[in-house]
């Protein structure tokens, strides 16, 4: 399995205004004296005798204000005075945070891999994927490290935490610290069909069930004795994500609040910088002051949300029609790193959207762009708005030196990318395919955060190109056992040679159109 847990605090480099994430370093840094203090008082005590009588109840006065200052000086105060509207966007923030933290079940997901193999697929009950997850919880309290007048949703997992503060996200790894401003932010919500095989969250969805040991055909095992029954589960699997690294996926038991989640804080848009200080003679600076024992209160500047935040979730999700319901699977406006999704028309259980198209596959050494994994190979066909192929391209990608990662999933080994281009060598083939055409994707998100690293590596900037995800679609208008290419291509009745192969578009694109 591969680490989907991006990089933390540590390394993470802050992109919020102020200096809010050097104060909390600077707090967590320091070390607490009062322990030590207070053991050598009890043992000065107990060997002085008598006069330990006097020695401990001075010694315990000390210790008590040794360990108020040690508090004072371990925490950073920010107070916030925001107005207007975006004061508003925060309070519905906060107001519609409680059926998040009331919620029965939420976890991390630390790493995930592929199931590859007939065996592999019995002994995991037939899932296309396994993850290592870990419980977390959402929370309107602040770590102790931080001190604030307002209430601060958060989601926290071990010693790690987001904390979702008006004019930025802060990211805390243990005692280290760093920041997201919104306009670096990336948020996601999809549902996900997950076999539980721990206890059901009391408010989840049950979608469907499968048998801890499942034949190739799906069925039970019947060579297992105890081989039990276990529920599939729907549940909305949040990813945030930035393109300086932070990436944390989160699958909670309702998926109306992760929806809303997601909704609120994709309309927060980019954050602004605070306002420009005021003359000392006027008033403080805004934002986040050093560090007094008593502060001015200054007023923090944040973005006005252009979109009004949706309604919370009040009511728990109901049975599976949450699959089929019309939903959009990006917000119209909203753009990814590179790409803008397009809207979901039922009609005739059709999807709606002009062409040309440009249908691309890449093969990558992991799993995350942001920690530093690479294209090793790239597949487009160019289909015009008749559904004829055009052009069909596919390359072998040289990802500088690195090792090509999974060869068992992806077939690549060094020695075929060692004289294969790099990148910025077929980037002008690239983009030459993807002008004036939809980009279609299965699993767009992953290929958009590949495309766009590369991209960044040349130098060159490319607007907000229109995309559909076929794996979206696919979950939100069809019924099987999962939504993996070689699985919807069965369902469709379409030949897929491997599924794991940057090639064979022209039955992609068939898939597609089905």
């Amino acid at each position: 399995m591969l680490e989907t847990t991006g990089t933390d605090a540590t390394r993470l480099e802050p992109t919020g205004p102020g200096d809010l994430v050097e104060q909390l370093n600077q707090a967590g840094r320091r070390h607490l004296w009062w322990p030590w203090v207070a053991a050598a008082v009890v043992i000065v005590a107990a060997v002085s005798g008598v006069g330990g009588l006097v020695v401990l109840p001075l010694g315990a006065v000390g210790v008590v204000w040794l360990a108020l200052w040690e508090r004072a000086r371990r925490t950073a105060v920010a107070f916030y005075d925001v107005t207007g509207p975006a004061a508003t966007w925060f309070q519905g923030l906060v107001d519609g945070y409680p059926p998040l933290v009331g919620m029965a079940g939420a976890w991390r997901i630390q790493a995930s891999g592929t199931v590859t193999g007939t065996y592999q697929y019995k002994i995991n009950s037939g899932a296309s994927n396994v993850v290592r997850r870990v419980a977390a919880s959402f929370t309107l309290a602040p770590r102790t490290t931080l001190v604030t007048n307002i209430a601060v949703p958060s989601v926290r997992c071990g010693r790690d935490a987001l904390l979702f503060l008006p004019d930025r996200v802060l990211v805390c790894s243990g005692r280290s610290w760093s920041d997201v401003a919104y306009g670096e932010l990336r948020v996601s919500m999809n549902p996900t069909r997950f076999i539980e095989s721990g206890g059901v969250p009391r408010d989840g969805t049950r979608v469907g069930s499968t048998w801890r040991y499942v034949n190739v055909k799906g069925g039970p095992d019947r060579r297992y004795k105890n081989n039990r029954q276990l529920p599939v589960m729907l549940y909305g699997t949040l990813e945030f994500w930035s393109t300086t690294g932070l990436r944390w996926i989160i699958d909670c038991s309702r998926v109306d609040a992760a929806r809303w989640l997601s909704s609120v804080v994709a309309v927060a848009g980019p954050a602004v910088p605070p306002a420009p200080p005021a003359s000392p003679a006027s008033r403080p600076a805004p934002g986040l002051q050093p560090r007094p024992p008593i502060r001015p209160r200054p007023s923090v500047s944040v973005l006005t949300p252009s979109v009004a935040p949706p309604a919370p979730p009040r009511i728990p999700v109901q049975p599976s029609s949450e699959v089929h319901e019309r939903t959009r699977f990006a917000r119209p406006g909203k753009s990814g790193i590179l790409f803008a999704y397009g809207d979901l028309d039922h009609a005739d259980g059709l999807v709606r959207v002009g062409g040309p198209y440009a249908v691309i596959d890449l093969e990558t050494t992991g799993l995350s762009a942001a920690r530093g994994d690479r294209v090793v190979e790239l597949a487009i066909a160019r289909v015009d708005a008749s559904g004829r192929i055009e052009d069909e391209y596919a390359t072998l990608i040289n990802p500088d030196g690195r090792d090509t990662g999974p060869v068992f999933i992806h077939g690549i080994s060094n020695d075929q990318v060692r004289d294969a281009p790099r990148f910025r060598e077929v980037v002008d083939e690239v983009l030459n395919r993807l002008d004036g055409c939809v980009v279609v994707a299965h699993n767009a998100a992953f290929e958009e955060g590949f495309l766009a690293a590369e991209l960044r590596r040349t130098g060159i900037t490319v607007g907000p190109l229109p995309a559909l995800c076929t794996l979206w679609l696919a979950q939100q208008t069809l019924t099987a056992p999962n939504f993996k290419l070689a699985t919807l291509a069965r369902h469709a009745g379409v030949a897929m040679p491997d599924a794991h192969a940057a090639l064979g578009m022209s039955a992609r694109w068939q898939l597609c159109c089905r």
